[in-house]
């Protein structure tokens, strides 16, 4: 993602800061909040719950290895929900046939680009083959007419 710090070399063993860091976004990605999270590490001990949570608020607010860590899991998601999104969008555009939904789904697999302009060029020739229907004469009366005044 864009903005976010170069990886480090994985090679190299984590360190326990490397491992804090995980342990948090993996519990932050499970829904738990910073609280509940220092709960779990101190449940007994006030100070050092305290100490986690502004711990835990400060990694959030102002770490960016971590903001990396949260990135790649949020990815994650995203990428586990990517097609079950799909098909549920192109069985509602297929059904509604709304043209933001059908739009979407055009561009989204490569079908469409909205940003590129399509013009053509040379000339164009259309031909309609229909017979043309039947010239009657002014002659023939109509047979069986009513007239219906309002």
């Amino acid at each position: 993602m864009a903005g976010l710090p170069a990886r480090q070399n994985e090679s190299s063993s984590p360190t326990k800061d490397d491992k804090i860091r995980e342990a948090v976004a993996d519990a932050l990605a499970k829904g738990l909040s910073p609280p509940e999270i220092a709960r779990r590490i101190a449940p007994d001990d006030d100070k050092r719950r305290a100490y986690w949570r502004k711990r835990i608020w400060k990694m959030v607010r102002s770490d960016a290895i971590f903001h990396a860590k949260l990135a790649e899991y949020a990815q994650g998601e995203l990428a586990l929900g990517l097609l079950p999104a799909t098909q549920r969008l192109t069985k509602r555009a297929a059904r509604l046939g709304k043209p933001p939904e059908v739009k979407l789904v055009y561009e989204a697999s490569g079908f469409h680009n909205s940003r590129v302009k399509h013009e053509h060029s040379g000339d164009i020739k259309v031909t309609l083959d229909m017979p043309r229907p039947e010239r009657r004469d002014e002659d023939d009366d109509v047979i069986d007419a009513e007239v219906v005044e309002d």
